[in-house]
């Protein structure tokens, strides 16, 4: 399932948490499919993450918490493809890199778009718990 038609031009009329909790969730998917041996149902919480949304190509990058304490950084992408018509696209590839990180290691490098360290509103609309619960 692709997220491109939450990035087309109707972007504005979204929230912008229920964007991102998408890409999350689908960069998620994506890395199940990876021999990590995780999925979306073993998602804990969102420690930060910044995205950079554009109608040709999105990024998202977040650290994610386990329910077994695992801990991974996901950078997710996705895009469209141009069409031989002008004004024209096509749904283009999507990619996740997925890096599992040590338990007390520091968020990586992240210049522009900045860290996102106020997460309790994704995660709230990701339905987790919050991390006192």
């Amino acid at each position: 399932m692709s997220v491109l038609p939450l990035l087309q031009p109707a972007v504005d009329n979204l929230d912008t948490y229920e964007i991102e909790a998408d890409l999350i969730l689908r960069a998620m998917e994506l890395a199940s499919e990876q021999p990590y041996g995780f999925g979306v149902e073993d998602l804990e919480r969102v420690e930060a993450y910044w995205s950079q949304l554009e109608a040709e190509l999105s990024f998202l990058g977040c650290v994610v918490s386990l329910t077994d304490g695992r801990r991974f950084h996901l950078l997710y992408i996705c895009g469209e493809e141009p069409e031989d018509e002008p004004g024209d696209s096509l749904p283009g590839p999507e990619t996740v890199q997925v890096t599992q990180m040590m338990t007390t290691e520091d968020l990586p490098p992240q210049e522009e778009p900045p860290w996102i360290h106020d997460v309790a509103d994704i995660n709230a609309w990701l339905r987790l718990p919050p991390p006192d619960a």
